[in-house]
Order: structure tokens, then C-alpha cells, then sequence
């Protein structure tokens, strides 16, 4: 007999009365279980957007294993709170399912085992994760005798997966009459618990026959290897690294240790406390409902903190999902005047305060680049990149909480730390590239962070399918900006774990004022003055396309449903923009050979023909109001979105000239000023924008659009570009070094 005999009478009736089989969990732990969905749905979903289109010779077959990896842990948390929604009757061991597969009629033995299946093949996932990277950690492994004992631990995994599997289908129907016997005797003993005659209860009886016995026992084996082989692994790795390897081969095995120790904790934490909970509830029972529920909210999102793990800890993965979380502000800015007009006169606040905020915002991100250098080079690129993103989720949440007075002090908060995080994210660029590879990598960074506008354009457009009308309320709203604010906050964890910058750059030893004569100085250099229209007209094409052009599709009611017009404007703008990226990203260091000055001519052109196109379609007064009318023909949803995709185009052609044609002409020294330059013409001519569009009409618009256009293109023939870039050889050879280094470890 064991300590816990399940069958014996209880003195407590837990249902007295008619029991509805379908009744949920206590509401406390299905709040909880499901508001988590908020933050880990997004987790993974950018988690498989990075590694499906990140690009990297150092991480191609370890982003296959974590792709499997993420979609198994979400395949399980969402089979666990949606398909099974367990709930349990202390001090029964038993699980009631009242999910999705319950109300279809799928028994509860079915999803029982398909719940147990999940959690080993995830042990077995958890497993062959440790032993590939101890084979990237431990150099000839082979040679090692630890390596015999791992070997057998990992296929010992893969064969209780692999039987249990099998197992399973051919004892089902013998498992239901063990189940039938065992509730019928259960409930002769307790006659009141009338939920013991439903079909969704499956009753966990350890050792009581045959099949619970070699399961049950499979589980405890799986566990106890598990314990043993994940902590063994870590520990013989740090034992074993080599000494005499290089310093690059030292810190990739350093942060490969630990991503190592944090995965072991997490996995720890929580599956195997989890799992050890239910082995123990098996053999000896239990009393705790609350505990019980506890167990399995870890077990539920131990995928969701060991893909954010995994997003933290792998190098690669980290900065790609970073910056393609980082642009959410954009997308909030070009929905923020239609959303005002919206609630204006339900919230209290001025119709244009959509633009006020932008105006604002861009204001202080124009002069905020004046003290933003030497605040970065104190604090460094990372924290720069940080303190940014904190800024920006400051300004998503007054969209959720709409307070006049909250939204321009938020505006100026994020226009602030703008100038922050884009300084950094320049300098820290520059820090990782060699002047040969800035045009691909500097390409590849714009079109990974304008991936977020093709996936929040595809989130509102999933979003609005479920709406209905044309119009935002606040709860519309706040499911509207809620995921992007989580992306930031989420972007702002991943920012803290940048790693150090391959490249040290000098620090400036000139006082703060004397700093500040130099960026005046240098802003009279000959080629910043030729450069000037251009990053004026920079800023001005940014504030017209994200802000007065979205505000345009909205209000011309002749377009039909705007609201998914400017979601999927949102994407092609996006898709504009990555195909942009792949051209110049392809091209590299052929940019150079084709001219800058012909790539801006073309980038130009696109943008002409967009601002054609929207005189000749929108009515004059669209940016100002809600209206009927229509321009000179009748404006097409089709041409809305090609437009938009010229404008990506464009506006990636027209950018990245403009980002690294300053590293092609200063040295580091004078390349931050150079940048802050660049900024402040760009932000100043944006915030002017954001002002008079609150005013003028479109053919305004269009006519000072196209004359800073035409004055851009001009001015930058006058440039002088050098000839060549100097490399620094011992820069240049620590890179190919490091590649290669990776490339063993991790490839």
C-alpha cells in the first residue's frame, strides 16, 4: 500500500450538488494565466520573425534548433490555458479539462496524455538544447569520457519520448477502462462529489496497473536525468574551458556559460519544481489547491521565460529583435491624430493635439541633440539605447490614459529621449562596422527596424477584422497601442543586455561648451552645408508620410474602410522599405561604385511621383478634416498602397545615403558632431511640419515638399566624397577573427 491511498472516503463533499463539467477554474488564476498572454504572445511572435528572416553565416544551424524550440513552448502554453484549462480538486489527483477540446467533445484521457507527451518531449527539447551547446562549448568533446554519459542521458530522453508516443496509442482503450473502474469506485466511496462522472476528469492513480505504472515511472526517470545531466552540463563546462584560447574564443565561451547557468535556472525553477510537485502528489497526495495551481501556471510559461532567455542570452538573436522592436513610436505617431480626432470632444482635448504632440515632441528632439553627445558618451550607446526606448513607452501610454496636459509632457519626454537613443544607435553602429561593411550593415539595421511597420500593419489589420465600423474608442484604442507598448517595454529589457562594442571608440576629453562650438563649427563645413537641404527635406518627408499622410487616407471617406487602408498602407510602406534594405544590403560596398549622388536622384523620383499622385487624388482640405470630396479623379485603395510602397523606397534610399555618407567623410573624432548636425536639421524641419499641418492645406504641402526636394537633389552633386576609406588592419583582423571563432563555436 502506498503512504496516499486515493481510494478511501472523504469526510468533506467538494459537490454536493448537480456538477456542470464544464465549470472554470476559480477566476483568480484564469485573470492571471491569461493577462500573461499579453506580454508572451509577442514574445514569441517576434522571437520567430527574428529568427526566420535574421541573416548570419555564425548562426544558421542553432537558429533552426531555437525556431523548433520557440514553437514548441508556445504550442504547449497554449494547449495548456486554452485547449486543456485545467482545474483541480484537492485532494483528488485528478484534472478536470474544461478548455476548448472539452466543449468539442475530446476526452480527458486523450488530452491527459497529450498534456504529459508535452511536457516530455519538451524535457527532451530542454535536453538536446544542453547537449548542443556543450558540443559548441567544449572543444574535441568527443575525446572527453563526460561526453559517453551525456550521450546516453540524451538518448535516453529521446527514447521515453519516442515510446511514451507509441505507448499511448496502443493502450488507449484499455487506459479508459482502468479510468471507468477507478471513478466508479471513487465515487461509491464519496457519492457527493458528483464531478467524478464527468468525461472531461482524468484520474492519475500511480502504480495501480500496469500502463500508470510504466508512465508514471518513465516521468520520474525523465526527471531525474534531466536534474542530473542540465545542472552536470554547465558545471563541466566551466571546468573545462580552455585556457589558452584567444580573448575573442573567451568571451563568446564566457557568454555561452552563462546563457548556460540561466537556462539551467529557469528550466529548474520552472518545469522541474513543477514536475517534482505532481510526482509527489502522484505517491502521496496533497492538499493545496493554491500550490497545485501555482505548479501549473510555471509549467504553462516556462516556454515564455526560456524564449525570453534565449532572446536575452543569444547574441544574434538579441540585436536583431531589438531593432526591429525599436520603431513602435513611428507607428504610434501615424495613427495619433486620427485617434485624437476620434475622442476629442469625449476626452476633453484639442482636435489637433495629434500634431501638437508631434510638434512638441520633435521640438525638444531637435535641440535635445545638443546636450544628447556628451550624455551618451558618459553613460554609453547601450544605456543611451535604453533610456530611449523608456522615453518612448512613456508617450505609447498617454494613448492609452488620454490626458491633454499627460500627452505633451510625455511628447517632450520621448522627443528627449529621441535624441538619446538615435545618437546611440549611431555611435554604437559605428562601433561595431568596419567603414567596408557600414553601407550593408547600416542597410540591414534600417530594414530589420522598419519590419515593425509590416508587423504592426499586420497586427491592426488582424485587429480591425473583429471591429466593426470606422471609427477608435478608447477601448479600440487601448487594444490599438497596448502590444506596441508592450514591444517597447520588452525591446527596453533586451536593450539592457547589449554586449560591449567590438571596436573601443576614443572617448572626447572637450568641455561641454567647447564641445558645442564644435558641432557649430562643423556645421559650416562645406559638404554639412551642401548636405543641409537634405537633411531638412529628410525630416520634412518623415513628418508628411507618417503623420499627415495617414491622417489624409483617414479622413477621405471615398476610400471606404480607412481603418484597414492605413493598416495595410502600413505595410507596404514596410515592405517598401525592407526591399529597399535587401537592394542596398546586396549591393554593399557597390553603392559606392554606382554613386550615392545617382541612388538619391532615384529616391527622389519615387517620392515626386508619390506627391503627384496625392495632389492629383485627395481632396485640398483631407488633412484637416473628415471629408466626401475627392482630388482630380477618384482616389483607389490600390494606388493608396503603392504609393506607400514607393515611399518605403524612397525614404531607405534617401536615409541611408544620408547615415553613411557622414562616416565616408569624418573621422570618428568629428563623426558625432557631424550626426548631431544631421539630427537637428532633420528634427527641426519634422517639428515645423507637425506645426503648420494643423493649418495648411494639401496643395501647401505639396509645394514646399517638392521645392526642398528638387533643392535636396540639387545640393548633393556638390559633395565631396573621398576616394578612399582608411581600415584599420588590426580592426579588421579582429573581426575576421571573431567571425571565425563563432563560427566554430555556434555554426
Amino acid at each position: 500500500m502506498l503512504p496516499y491511498d486515493l481510494f478511501e472516503s472523504h469526510t468533506f463533499p467538494l459537490n454536493p450538488l448537480q456538477m456542470n463539467c464544464l465549470e472554470p477554474a476559480p477566476t483568480t488564476f484564469r485573470i492571471f494565466i491569461h493577462s500573461i498572454h499579453l506580454i508572451s504572445v509577442p514574445t514569441y511572435l517576434l522571437a520567430l520573425v527574428s529568427l526566420i528572416f535574421i541573416k548570419s553565416n555564425v548562426f544558421t544551424t542553432y537558429r533552426i534548433f531555437l525556431i523548433w524550440h520557440v514553437l514548441e513552448n508556445f504550442f504547449f502554453e497554449f494547449y495548456s490555458a486554452f485547449l486543456v484549462e485545467p482545474v483541480l480538486h484537492a485532494p483528488y489527483t485528478l484534472m478536470r479539462t474544461t478548455g476548448i477540446l472539452s466543449k468539442v467533445g475530446i476526452g480527458s484521457l486523450a488530452q491527459f496524455y497529450m498534456l504529459a507527451l508535452a511536457i516530455e518531449y519538451n524535457g527532451m527539447s530542454v535536453s538536446e538544447m544542453f547537449w548542443f551547446r556543450y558540443k559548441a562549448s567544449i572543444m574535441n568533446y568527443k575525446e572527453h569520457c563526460f561526453t559517453y554519459f551525456l550521450r546516453v542521458f540524451v538518448n535516453f530522453t529521446r527514447f521515453i519520448a519516442v515510446f511514451d508516443t507509441v505507448f499511448c496509442i496502443i493502450t488507449h482503450q484499455e487506459a479508459l477502462l482502468f479510468q471507468s473502474e477507478y471513478k466508479s469506485a471513487l465515487l461509491k466511496l464519496n457519492p457527493l462529489d458528483t464531478f467524478l462522472k464527468c468525461d472531461s476528469v482524468y484520474l492519475v492513480v500511480a502504480f495501480k496497473d500496469y500502463i500508470s505504472s510504466i508512465y508514471v515511472a518513465f516521468w520520474i526517470i525523465q526527471s531525474v536525468v534531466l536534474f542530473i545531466s542540465v545542472p552536470g552540463t554547465a558545471i563541466y563546462i566551466n571546468f573545462n574551458i580552455p585556457k589558452t584560447v584567444s580573448e575573442v574564443t573567451w568571451k563568446i565561451q564566457q557568454q555561452l556559460l552563462r546563457s548556460l547557468i540561466i537556462q539551467a535556472s529557469i528550466h529548474g525553477i520552472m518545469l522541474g519544481i513543477p514536475n517534482t510537485m505532481f510526482i509527489y502528489s502522484f505517491l502521496f497526495g496533497y492538499e493545496s489547491e493554491t500550490y497545485a495551481y501555482a505548479a501549473f501556471a510555471c509549467l504553462t510559461y516556462h516556454g515564455f521565460a526560456s524564449s525570453l532567455a534565449q532572446i536575452i542570452f543569444t547574441k544574434p538573436l538579441r540585436q536583431y529583435l531589438l531593432t526591429l522592436c525599436k520603431l513602435k513610436k513611428q507607428e504610434t505617431t501615424a495613427l495619433s491624430q486620427t485617434i485624437i480626432e476620434s475622442v476629442a470632444e469625449s476626452e476633453g482635448i484639442s482636435r489637433h493635439a495629434g500634431y501638437y504632440s508631434g510638434f512638441v515632441s520633435y521640438l525638444i528632439f531637435t535641440f535635445g541633440h545638443f546636450v544628447s553627445t556628451p550624455i551618451v558618451e558618459i553613460i554609453s550607446p547601450k544605456w543611451s539605447i535604453v533610456a530611449g526606448l523608456l522615453g518612448y513607452a512613456m508617450y505609447e501610454a498617454s494613448y492609452i490614459w488620454i490626458n491633454e496636459y499627460f500627452l505633451y509632457i510625455s511628447a517632450a519626454v520621448s522627443g528627449f529621449a529621441g535624441s538619446l537613443m538615435w545618437t546611440g544607435q549611431f555611435d554604437y553602429l559605428v562601433q561595431n562596422c568596419q567603414p567596408q561593411t557600414l553601407d550593408r550593415n547600416s542597410a540591414t539595421l534600417w530594414g530589420i527596424s522598419t519590419i515593425s511597420s509590416i508587423v504592426g500593419g499586420i497586427y491592426l489589420l488582424i485587429l480591425y477584422r473583429f471591429q466593426t465600423g470606422n471609427h477608435f474608442d478608447m477601448p479600440l484604442i487601448r487594444l490599438v497601442v497596448g502590444p506596441f507598448l508592450g514591444c517597447t517595454l520588452l525591446s527596453t529589457v533586451i536593450g539592457c543586455f547589449l554586449p560591449k562594442p567590438v571596436y573601443k571608440a576614443e572617448k572626447y576629453k572637450l568641455p561641454y561648451f567647447k564641445h558645442l562650438s564644435e558641432i557649430v563649427k562643423i556645421s559650416f563645413d562645406r559638404n554639412l552645408l551642401f548636405l543641409l537641404y537634405t537633411f531638412v527635406y529628410t525630416g520634412m518627408e518623415f513628418a508628411y508620410f507618417s503623420a499627415v499622410f495617414p491622417t489624409m487616407v483617414s479622413f477621405t471617406k471615398s476610400l471606404g474602410n480607412t481603418r484597414n487602408l492605413n493598416a495595410m498602407c502600413s505595410i507596404s510602406a514596410g515592405t517598401g522599405n525592407v526591399f529597399g534594405c535587401f537592394v542596398l544590403s546586396t549591393l554593399g560596398p557597390r553603392v559606392r561604385e554606382i554613386g550615392r549622388m545617382n541612388m538619391v536622384l532615384l529616391g527622389a523620383i519615387l517620392h515626386m511621383t508619390c506627391f503627384a499622385i496625392t495632389f492629383l487624388m485627395f481632396p485640398d482640405d483631407a488633412p484637416l478634416q473628415p471629408t466626401d470630396g475627392f482630388g482630380y479623379f477618384e482616389p483607389r485603395p490600390y494606388i493608396v498602397l503603392i504609393c506607400g510602397f514607393f515611399v518605403g523606397i524612397g525614404d531607405t534610399i534617401i536615409n541611408q545615403q544620408c547615415y553613411t555618407i557622414l562616416s565616408d567623410i569624418y573621422k570618428h573624432d568629428k563623426r558625432v558632431e557631424a550626426f548631431a548636425v544631421y539630427r537637428f536639421y532633420q528634427s527641426l524641419a519634422s517639428c515645423i511640419v507637425m506645426f503648420y499641418s494643423a493649418h495648411v492645406l494639401l496643395k501647401t504641402h505639396i509645394i514646399v515638399l517638392t521645392i526642398f526636394c528638387i533643392l535636396a537633389t540639387t545640393t548633393f552633386f556638390g559633395i565631396r566624397i573621398p576616394d578612399r576609406c582608411p581600415v584599420s588592419p588590426s580592426s579588421e583582423t579582429l573581426e575576421t577573427k571573431e567571425s571565425e571563432q563563432e563560427e566554430t563555436l555556434i555554426a
